[in-house]
């Protein structure tokens, strides 16, 4: 059955447009992160948000990289500035988040240490709900940089994906059956 024209040119213009979307999303993980600021201070209960920002746009560029419909040529383009955006958003998320104090130390109390990443933030006390937002950030931040990490190595070194696979044990229909049972 032949295509028509009309569906070939759509699709062409569909992996155009998702080309576009693609380096915009690329550009977005591509840049710093600029953490929230209230009254001078990082302010602390946005850093969620802020990570989750990140987060989404990472699970849209691999959807739209993992998308079987999508033009292969146009994943091959973008393959080092998606390996570089990668590597630029793990790198802002371990210094700007997961490498956050929970807690600076409060005005009276022992100094801080001069190497953290807020050696040069005014001192101010958090409240346990402000600490709560910091936990649950570093930890959002902790899972994406995992996942980040892991799909770096697949595009470096697909051989690795192949060798996980294989090295897995997957038990047969009854077995999963009996499992279940």
């Amino acid at each position: 059955m032949k295509k028509s024209s009309f569906t070939e040119q759509k699709k062409a213009q569909i992996n155009k447009a998702i080309e576009f979307a693609i380096n915009e999303h690329l550009s977005v993980l591509n840049s710093d992160i600029v953490l929230p600021v209230k009254q001078g201070n990082v302010n602390d209960l946005r850093l969620l948000p802020t990570v989750t920002s990140r987060d989404t746009v990472y699970n849209n560029l691999m959807d739209f990289l993992d998308d079987p419909e999508i033009d292969a040529s146009v994943k091959v383009k973008s393959q080092s500035k998606i390996v570089s955006g990668l590597k630029k958003t793990m790198d802002e998320l371990i210094a700007k988040i997961i490498l956050r104090p929970m807690k600076p130390y409060q005005a009276g109390g022992s100094k801080r240490n001069e190497n953290s990443p807020m050696a040069d933030e005014e001192e101010f006390e958090k409240s346990d709900d402000i600490i709560s937002s910091v936990s649950n950030s570093v930890k959002k931040a902790k899972d994406l940089v995992i996942l980040i990490n892991n799909r770096i190595a697949s595009i470096e070194n697909p051989d690795s994906i192949k060798e996980k696979v294989d090295s897995l044990i997957i038990p047969s229909i009854a077995e999963r059956y009996a499992r279940n049972r």
